[in-house]
């Protein structure tokens, strides 16, 4: 054991530094109160050189970094003597870093020897067991996070916790065989719990099977808000018969059906007419039941007692087929249509929605006589004896008007040789507005023109029987306006052919063809403009010219010719210089006809036509010498060798045509 005086002196020699080996080596029968220290743990780092007691507040000493075992929590705040019951760091609780080594195990070997599995050095008591439990093979889920572990952990006692079964029955098998509640075992349900139920609640049933549990009777529609009470026994059993199927309905609701529809021939397939869903609003599908009769239209709003014995539903008629209308309204049919003739197929001018507002097939009942036109807006008596319905007229086909407007005929046409096709000029809509086709009742005479205002009486007689006048064809004018001619063309030689100047729509304003009335003169220019008595005799019409062809202008005008050019030599071919527009300006083209004397070397040699032809009014007198004065015997001795040369300007103009030398 070390003496005081030895340790104060151990204290002394570690204030200074001396290392503790050298001073176990120069210390002899020096004993360390702590036995051997670990590599790097001196007395200076927990102690101080002013006492032993208390340790150094400023000590560097870590406990985690020299010891294998970290201070946290709790730890921290304990005495070195609350772990360390002796001097000696070695000796018992001085150095494991275990749990056990300090703790006792108060769980009794049940759990890991680990503690800091589930504590933590802040506190002993602070564990998170629903943590700690997910770390199980079972998992805290649902309802059971609400429960204490005694619930569940009831035979354990002093903090040992034994393992458990995890399958539910391992705790719910009171609640699988409950007396008081569904019987799983009778009903045959399997031992796992998770099948219907959820870890959340018992009623909380998530996603039972039951077609797996019932022989694949499946719940649709209303059958799955339905209580399992309500077609099971409590305890076990069904309270119907066991449905053959999913659809054999009347299994289940037969006392609904026997309610409803006893002795009504109603099938047992409720579905039929039925929907999983709901009862009411049932569609009968009376078509499939009744051998193929369709409700449709205001069929399908009428009470059953309509057409069967209620409750029996048998039927009060008995149709043949589904278009049999009379096999049911024979009543209505003898009311409104006894010995009419009308046949019994309703539907060719009924409807199935209501028996108003009928549609008589008139064609199909009549044998292809269609109502059009006005006809349509007839009373049924106006054609036929009513009630009886038999025709007041026999026309022999849809076109044969007269038949039933003999008496109109009659009344407007009659002797007129109109023909009794009606629809020539009426249309079945009005008698008013006719539009008479007269080319059709004319045999090809079109009323154009003026002629389409004219009153039928101005060309036929009032009476209608006959014409007043008769044209070979349709352009035979004359014929009927042989008067007008007469007035006006009597010995004229105008043709008979009126069209050639008049038009069908005026007498005034005619345009006659000259060239062709005249043997092909025709007026033009100014001529276009004279009255006819200028050339003609008035009112014959007799030409007071006779011209031998359209440019023999001398015949009609020789009066002019004489005044102006009598004598003076100018063709009688009056077109040479005058236009048919005008008489004056007359264009002369003395160089082409004649000789060039706007040309050439007598082009500005004149001023005046007598300057070269020197007896007025006779052009055809002129002399070349009055301008070319030479000594004759000059002139001959020039001209010597011309053979046949005389002295006169007719010479030299015959040697000197264009006035070049």
């Amino acid at each position: 054991m070390t003496s005081p005086s030895k340790l104060i002196l151990l204290l002394a020699l570690l204030a200074l530094g001396f290392p503790v080996e050298s001073l176990s080596s120069q210390v002899s029968g020096f004993d360390f109160p702590h036995g051997p220290l670990p590599e790097g743990l001196g007395c200076a780092d927990c102690h101080s050189t002013q006492g032993w007691k208390p340790l150094d507040p400023n000590r560097s000493f870590e406990h985690g970094e020299v010891t294998r075992f970290r201070l946290e929590g709790r730890h921290v705040d304990l005495s070195c003597g609350s772990c360390h019951e002796d001097l000696l760091f070695s000796a018992k609780g001085g150095g494991s870093a275990e749990c056990a080594s300090c703790h006792l195990d108060v769980h009794q070997g049940t759990l890991s020897a680990d503690c800091s599995q589930c504590h933590i050095p802040q506190g002993f008591s602070e564990v998170s067991g629903i943590r700690i439990h997910q770390t199980t093979a079972f998992s805290l889920e649902g309802a059971h996070l609400q429960l204490a572990c005694e619930s569940c952990h009831g035979d354990d006692r002093g903090g040992a916790y034994a393992p458990l079964p995890t399958g539910c029955l391992a705790c719910h098998t009171e609640d699988f065989e409950a007396p008081k509640g569904v019987d799983h075992v009778t009903l045959g349900f399997p031992g796992e719990c998770l099948t219907c139920h959820t870890p959340r609640s018992w009623t909380d049933v998530a996603s039972f099977d039951h077609p797996t549990f019932s022989g694949g009777f499946q719940l649709v529609g209303a059958h799955q808000e339905l209580p399992c009470g309500g077609c099971h026994l409590q305890g076990g059993g069904l309270r119907f018969p066991t449905p053959i199927g999913q659809e054999d309905c009347v299994a289940c609701h037969q006392t609904d059906y026997q309610e409803e529809h006893a002795g009504s021939s109603y099938p047992t397939t409720c579905l039929t007419c039925h929907n999983v869903t709901d009862w009411e609003d049932a569609e009968d599908d009376h078509a499939q039941w009744s051998a193929g009769f369709s409700l449709i239209a205001s069929h399908g709003i009428l009470a059953c007692g309509a057409c069967h014995v209620v409750p029996g539903m048998e039927s009060l008629f008995q149709p043949t087929a589904p278009d049999d209308c009379v096999a049911c309204h024979q009543a209505d049919y003898q009311r409104q249509h006894t010995g009419s003739g009308y046949p019994s197929e309703c539907t060719a001018c009924h409807t199935v929605t209501t028996w108003a507002d009928a549609e008589v097939d008139h064609v199909a009942l009549s044998g292809g006589f269609f109502l059009v036109g006005n006809h349509d807006l007839l009373a049924c008596g106006a054609c036929h004896t009513v009630p009886g319905m038999e025709p007041l007229f026999q026309p022999t086909a849809p076109d044969d008007c007269v038949a039933c407007h003999q008496a109109d005929y009659q009344r407007q046409h009659t002797g007129s040789g109109y023909p009794s096709e009606c629809t020539a000029c009426h249309t079945v809509t009005s008698w008013a507005g006719a539009e008479v086709d007269h080319l059709a009742l004319s045999d090809g005479y079109v009323l154009e023109g003026a002629h389409d205002v004219l009153a039928c009486n101005n060309c036929h007689t009032a009476d209608g029987s006959g014409t007043l006048f008769t044209p070979t064809d349709p352009s035979d004018c004359v014929a009927c306006h042989q008067a007008d001619y007469q007035r006006q063309h009597t010995g004229s030689g105008y043709p008979s052919e009126c069209t050639a100047c008049h038009t069908v729509t005026t007498w005034a304003g005619a345009q006659a063809d000259h060239a062709a009335l005249s043997g092909g003169f025709s007026l033009v220019g100014d001529h276009d403009l004279l009255a006819c008595g200028s050339c003609h005799i008035i009112p014959g019409m007799e030409p007071i010219f006779s011209p031998s062809d359209p440019e023999d202008c001398l015949v009609c005008h020789v009066g002019d010719f004489q005044r102006e050019h009598a004598g003076s030599g100018y063709p009688a071919t009056c077109l040479t210089c005058h236009s048919v527009t005008s008489w004056q300006g007359a264009q002369f083209n003395h160089d082409g006809a004649f000789f060039p004397i706007n040309s050439g070397k007598h082009q500005g040699k004149w001023s005046a036509c007598t300057d070269c032809h020197t007896s007025p009014g006779d052009y055809r007198v002129f002399s070349c010498l009055n301008c070319h004065e030479h000594e004759k015997t000059e002139v001959d001795k020039d001209h010597s060798s011309v053979s046949g040369y005389v002295y006169e300007s007719a010479m030299c103009l015959s040697c000197h045509p264009t006035g070049n030398s």
